[in-house]
């Protein structure tokens, strides 16, 4: 027995070891990275006592400021901050305190590459300590100035304001600038204005846990790894800088401890904001709960025993899916048309299971994940825009159909800066995309439905990743088609059912995405279709292997195995939910790494043919 057994604990410890090697060194190259970061951090200079007027209170004429509760701020400094704003032509200024704490400071240096401007479509991590902002912009977010606000409000003014100016935010650290007093209570409540606690939560705790175990099992390879945690803020901030950490010495040898005593009373915090939006947990249980009252069978239509887009009677069974994203109830099918590939859910949702499944998914409890998810996809929607540009260099009005809160078009505006980008959507964030700028028109309803009105009015319409939401993809094609102007072009990106990972991974395929995406058309029978209502398709792109879809496979699986036990439609919550939450997906980390390089090699591999590891193919097509 002994003889069987020590082969296998070698097994296990070599791997341990080469983890923390990798960790190791991950951590040494992390170190470097941050350090450059920081001495590259702008730092505000002196204020000219004349380039300004002074307005209320000091500040100079047409700006405000919000800040964190604590005293009034210096004028000097204020002044100093908003001639540094109109200097690099920023409407808002993230003002950084010299003193910031060691976790926030790195936060900030992971976040932004002072060396890059700022990612429009990516929430700033900032300070939030102090902005100075025009009042233009103050009132188009609908902020208010104030130098009393608590964390949940500053993190919140911060993001508000770089989203309704997403060019033209900025950052700079004010050395004389002290934090202030620290609040710890608040602290939760500034990750839920992220809409990432959970998350954050399990991310702070991690080094603990990963450090703990790297000692046990991996020897001095483990120990490598961990001092090289230990060390890293000290090497990060040491030897001068913008920053000088208030708490550098407490994070020096002892920081584990440091990260101990700062993540519990977060976690333990139930403190909320004034200013917090009130969410009435037993209220959502209970229409959940109502919802489902005569099972999930309601949230069906009857299976149909044809295919919906050739009428094809013989289907193939697909795969069998559960919600592996929310981890609501229901079980969902998928199956294939025989004669003409064509895939699709059946039983299809019905109008009722499109309500419930979609709810606090786009908007709700989900806006701040999916936003952040799509805010990461700013190559793949310039990549949209160069594709319709190489036919048509200056396009003057494009419709984005399903757009959102814009973020394809606030991308694509940098590349056609002459082109005019509406947006067309079903829910409020067509509103908000129309607030913050990001579209010129938002167009809110049934893109069918209002075709009508929009007759003729487009050069270029635009469906990404929306078609295989649709349950009549038909009648968008159709639609488009009534929008378009003779010579306009309608560009269309959707999964794509033939790829050879959607057969490798199976039901772990990211893009089957149920049980939202209903259809999941081939791109001949797309073609086709296009062609019979007077299209030519004039391109096509496969999407190369980039999306780390196997990554994604684990955090499907890992999610489906520890989902999120607050969530209204989940039983009620109890301590061993997120006990099994935490460990699963810090037991998973390691294990990122490694589809990580998987997701890596699949790129390389598949690079010199995209079709081959193509998830997502992209089709252009012109009204003749």
């Amino acid at each position: 027995m002994r003889h069987t057994t020590r082969p296998r604990r070698r097994w296990w410890r070599r791997a341990a070891r080469w983890a923390a090697r990798g960790a190791a060194a991950a951590l040494v190259a992390d170190t470097l990275r941050l350090r450059q970061r920081h001495q590259h951090l702008p730092v505000l200079g002196t204020p000219d006592p004349g380039g300004s007027t002074a307005g209320e209170g000091g500040v100079p004429a047409g700006w405000s400021v919000l800040s964190r509760t604590g005293g009034e701020p210096d004028p000097q400094l204020v002044a100093a901050a908003v001639a540094h704003a109109t200097a690099v032509g920023a409407e808002v200024l993230d003002v950084v305190p010299g003193d910031l704490a060691v976790d926030r400071a790195l936060a900030l240096l992971r976040g932004h590459d002072p060396r890059r401007p700022s990612n429009p479509l990516v929430d700033p991590v900032g300070a939030a300590e102090m902005l100075v902002a025009t009042d233009e912009l103050l009132g188009r977010a609908g902020l208010h100035a104030s130098t009393n606000l608590d964390r949940y409000e500053m993190v919140h003014a911060l993001i508000t304001a770089h989203r309704h100016a997403p060019r033209a935010s900025a950052l700079v650290v004010a050395p004389a600038l002290a934090s202030a007093p620290p609040a710890p209570e608040q602290e939760r409540a500034a990750l839920r204005a992220r809409g990432s606690d959970g998350i954050a939560l399990g991310v702070q705790a991690a080094p603990l846990v990963l450090a703990a175990a790297g000692v046990a099992t991996a020897g001095a390879a483990g120990v490598a790894a961990a001092a090289a945690w230990t060390a890293l803020p000290t090497l990060v901030f040491a030897g001068g800088g913008p920053l000088t950490p208030a708490d550098l010495g407490a994070n020096g040898p002892l920081r584990w401890l440091a990260r101990v005593r700062s993540w519990w009373p977060t976690r333990a915090s139930t403190w909320r904001s004034p200013a917090e939006p009130e969410r009435d947990d037993d209220a959502d249980r209970a229409a959940y709960a109502a919802a489902l009252a005569g099972g999930t069978a309601a949230l069906f239509e009857e299976r149909r025993s044809d295919c919906p887009w050739c009428g094809a009677s013989e289907l193939v069974p697909v795969a069998e899916f559960t919600d592996m994203i929310q981890a609501k109830p229901g079980t969902f099918h998928l199956e294939r048309c025989a004669s003409c590939s064509h895939v699709f859910q059946n039983p299809r949702l019905s109008l009722a299971g499109l309500d419930y499944y979609y709810r606090d998914f786009y908007d709700g409890r989900g806006s701040d994940a999916t936003s952040a998810l799509f805010g990461a996809n700013g190559s793949t929607y310039a990549k949209r825009a160069r594709m319709v540009a190489a036919v048509d260099a200056s396009p003057g009005r494009w419709l984005d159909v399903g757009t959102g809160h814009g973020h394809f078009c606030v991308t694509a505006a940098t590349e056609l800066p002459d082109t005019t980008f509406d947006g067309l959507d079903m829910t409020d964030a067509i509103d908000e995309a129309e607030r913050r700028g990001w579209v010129a028109t938002g167009h809110r309803g049934m893109f069918p439905e209002l075709a009508e009105g929009l007759s003729g009015t487009y050069d270029v319409v635009s469906m990404h990743h929306y078609l295989e939401h649709t349950r009549d993809p038909f009648a968008e094609l159709d639609a488009a088609r009534t929008v378009l102007r003779p010579g306009g072009h309608l560009l269309i990106e959707v999964p794509d059912p033939e790829s050879g990972l959607a057969r490798l991974l199976g039901r772990y395929w990211l893009p089957w995405f149920q049980p939202q995406h209903q259809h999941l058309v081939p791109i001949g029978n797309l073609a086709a279709a296009l062609a019979d209502r007077g299209f030519a398709v004039v391109a096509t792109e496969h999407d190369p292997a980039t999306t780390p879809l196997f990554s994604a496979a684990a955090l499907l699986w890992a999610n489906g195995t520890a989902p999120d036990p607050d969530a209204p439609w989940r039983p009620v919550t109890d301590r061993p939910g997120w006990a099994r939450r935490l460990g699963v997906f810090t037991a998973l980390a390691p294990a990122l790494l490694v589809t990580a390089a998987i997701d890596g090699a699949v790129a390389l591999v598949t690079a010199p043919f995209p079709r081959a590891g193509s998830n997502a193919y992209r089709l252009l097509a012109r009204r003749l």
